[in-house]
């Protein structure tokens, strides 16, 4: 009897011809992201794309059950396959471990765990990731990343009073995005609250939280023309070991002063980052996300 897979892992295996460009242009379709240029290095597991540090069988948005890894076109995938381990030292799941082979389609290989063990559930908490590859030639890629099985990952729910609770992603060009408009503001209404649900719970290194940060940015005009501008930084606030966040998830609230804001089409971002240990000072806000939740909005004159 078929029964429905619940939570996913998902290898998306996409031609990108711009990783074998010479230069640091994107080519239509390609994970530009990917090869873009950044002030400070990437770390191993940002390689990652949709990468999600949230999942749950019981959440309503698929996406947010997904962890996708790009592929160059001149890599041919001939094996793929994931190790899950509870991050638990006691218990009857302490050395639970389960091996998900992957199942190959035309475009990408899927890995699909239902979150049981022994047909019983795993516990809600953090668990890793051993994801493997192994390409014709017999090289192999592997990354170990942590996800965390909770219902509360960082999620928008208010903006200037208006629930916002409701608004779906979807995986596009490399990255995840808002499937529509959520809200419509007006210049007029100044300053304005953004409000968000947010739970960091405690994971190991490399994928420790240190805090949360909200992100705008500007995708087209008021005459609908795409434009390209920079995120600019709403607020980030450092949760310390002791908040009340790191059990719970708590509501935050940033402001957005829409005074100063051109008309056009926003998307915010909210993200949980990584606090960054390099000689490079990151600019505010340029954190490292481990995962994130998107809002797009419109803004009137």
């Amino acid at each position: 009897m078929n029964r429905p897979l619940l939570a996913l892992l998902g290898l998306i295996i996409i031609a990108s011809p711009a990783a074998s460009q010479a230069d640091d242009s994107p080519a239509p379709g390609a994970f530009s992201a990917y090869i873009e240029k950044e002030r400070r290095p990437k770390l191993e597991w940002e390689t990652l794309k949709g990468y999600r540090l949230f999942f749950h069988p019981q959440d309503s948005q698929p996406q947010r059950r997904s962890l996708i890894v790009a592929v160059p076109v001149d890599r041919l995938v001939v094996a793929a396959w994931a190790i899950i381990r509870p991050v638990s030292s006691d218990g009857p799941y302490a050395d639970a471990w389960l091996r998900v082979e992957g199942e190959p389609a035309p475009d990408k290989v899927s890995l699909s765990w239902d979150g049981t063990y022994r047909g019983q559930p795993f516990p809600d908490g953090p668990y890793r990731f051993e994801v493997h590859l192994r390409y014709k030639g017999g090289d192999e890629d592997h990354w170990d990343v942590q996800v965390v099985k909770s219902l509360d990952p960082p999620r928008f729910v208010k903006l200037a009073g208006v629930a916002v609770d409701e608004h779906p992603l979807d995986f596009r060009r490399g990255q995840f995005e808002p499937v529509g408009i959520a809200a419509t503001l007006s210049k007029s209404q100044g300053v304005v609250d953004v409000v968000a649900k947010v739970l960091a719970p405690a994971v190991a290194e490399p994928f420790d939280t240190a805090g949360l940060l909200v992100q705008v940015k500007r995708i087209e005009d008021a005459r609908g023309k795409p434009v390209n501008e920079d995120w600019d930084c709403l607020c980030q606030q450092p949760l310390p070991a002791d908040s009340p966040a790191r059990v719970k998830a708590k509501k935050v609230a940033c402001q957005w002063d829409l005074s100063h804001a051109w008309p056009g089409v926003y998307d915010l971002r909210l993200g949980l980052y990584h606090a960054l240990n390099h000689r490079v000072a990151p600019d505010p806000c340029d954190e490292p996300v481990l995962d994130d939740d998107r809002l797009r909005v419109r803004v009137l004159p």
